[in-house]
């Protein structure tokens, strides 16, 4: 037991709780830059809200697709081809500034949009000089994320996490001082909440490029660049990681959608889900996290032809999560009003609201316990390069699905506003079935000969 604990549940723990506490640092640190905002009024804080949720969407894509570079590493890196992973490097790197320069054009348009949102000509104006702040820092924003991920493939997610504590405290100082113009500086407002993350994103590429340029491990993939000339993966990042970030957007999207049909509901509901949200958001950061360990580990197995191992790394995860998963949710069903208090003031005024939370809760428990498995066999077909199908099952449970079907409850019969969530649950049953029928194909029925396909 000893030594199975040693061999397979070590490596996935090792990989996975600094992934868990990075997307913990950097949400804070959003939490903290909106706090800033806040203070600033309502509609700079409307017109930063609308920003991020604009940019959280598009962000999703390009996090998604830079991401296949951590699959693509992940299997070099069990081969041993370090040339390889140069390469992967160098053209992750370029994709970085193709997707730099035409979303910056993207970027300093995109206030336009708002329009077709019924947004007040002064949130506008906010929203336009936060993307233009902000449109300067996104090569050095994706060229940093390709260096993060070729870390996270070689397994390396302390360093990671080390970088990502850096960066959000660099982002909160910046943030105060640009909005609020501190030692000297004028005040910005919502302007420089845009600049401190350029500045900051900006000075992390130059600190991660001068660490692996002096670090014996890493300064082999940024000088031997150009070595692999005649082998490219762009394209390959680009098929990988496209259908990862479409599949991420189509969920971030949905539950915007969720959002408005709580609201069109009424204002009681709208609310409730809100309080939910704030917890489902922390238990998907953990999921995913987890499902990156799970894909990283496996891609090395395979990659180092040990596919008897990779085979037994999704079931290690899956039992991960879904026990964190089980916890969470048995701390929502006996004790649910503790955590609706540390968002909602629970009193007499918000009795209905209040109500509803607590079914929503209890509903969302069940959700994140199934989540877990379904996002745990989402990175076991990461690792195999199938992104693919898990966008298809996405778009099937949730838009055709799920909303369409919580619709119906939710309006036409008496399970009123929890119909959503029970359409969600019946929606990611579907989902674990049809994952789990491609998992059985794609993975547990590899043999060692077929490792070439990869």
């Amino acid at each position: 037991m000893q030594s199975f604990a040693k061999k397979h549940i070590d490596p996935l723990v090792q990989l996975t709780i600094p992934l868990i506490l990075t997307g913990l640092i950097q949400s804070i640190s959003y939490l903290i830059i909106n706090v800033f905002l806040a203070k600033l009024g309502e509609e700079i804080f409307a017109a930063g809200a609308l920003v991020i949720w604009m940019e959280s969407t598009l962000v999703v894509i390009f996090f998604g697709t830079l991401g296949s570079v951590s699959i693509l590493t992940a299997h070099k890196h069990g081969a041993r081809d370090e040339i390889a992973i140069a390469a992967i490097c160098r053209d992750g790197l370029l994709l970085s500034l193709i997707l730099g320069i035409v979303f910056f054009y993207v970027y300093r348009n995109l206030s336009s949009l708002f329009l077709l949102f019924g947004q007040s000509p002064a949130i506008i104006g906010y929203a336009d000089h936060f993307l233009k702040a902000l449109s300067w820092g996104l090569f050095p924003t994706f060229a940093a994320i390709v260096l993060l991920e070729i870390i996270i493939g070689l397994g390396d997610s302390r360093l990671v996490l080390i970088f990502n504590i850096l960066l959000a405290i660099f982002n909160v100082l910046f943030g105060y001082i640009f909005i609020f113009g501190k030692f000297g500086l004028p005040p910005l407002g919502i302007t420089g909440a845009g600049w401190a993350v350029t500045v900051t994103q900006s000075l992390a590429f130059l600190i991660f490029v001068f660490y692996m340029l002096n670090h014996r491990q890493y300064r082999t993939y940024l000088k031997n660049m150009m070595v692999n000339k005649n082998s490219s993966y762009l394209w390959e990042i680009i098929k990988i990681g496209l259908p990862l970030g479409l599949m991420y957007s189509i969920e971030v999207g949905f539950f915007f959608a969720l959002t408005l049909c709580m609201g069109a509901i009424n204002i009681n509901a709208l609310a409730a889900n809100q309080v939910v949200m704030q917890y489902l958001g922390l238990a998907g950061s953990i999921c995913f996290s987890i499902a990156q360990a799970i894909t990283v580990r496996m891609g090395f197995l395979i990659g180092a032809n040990e596919i008897e191992d990779a085979k037994k790394v999704t079931i290690i995860g899956m039992t991960f999560a879904f026990i964190i998963m089980l916890i969470a949710a048995l701390s929502y069903l006996f004790n649910p009003l503790f955590f609706i208090s540390l968002i909602l003031n629970v009193d007499e005024s918000n009795q209905t609201t209040i109500h509803y939370a607590v079914g929503f809760l209890i509903l969302c428990g069940l959700f994140q316990i199934l989540e877990s498995i379904r996002i745990s066999l989402f990175g076991s077909l990461r690792a195999l390069k199938d992104t693919g199908f898990s966008m298809l099952t996405s778009i099937i449970s949730f838009w055709l699905l799920a909303l369409p079907i919580g619709y119906w409850l939710a309006n036409y019969t008496n399970v009123g506003p929890y119909g959503f969530w029970l359409a969600i649950i019946a929606s990611v049953l579907i989902n674990i079935f049809l994952l789990s029928l491609r998992v059985r194909a794609k993975v547990y029925n590899l043999k060692i000969t077929s490792v070439q396909y990869f």
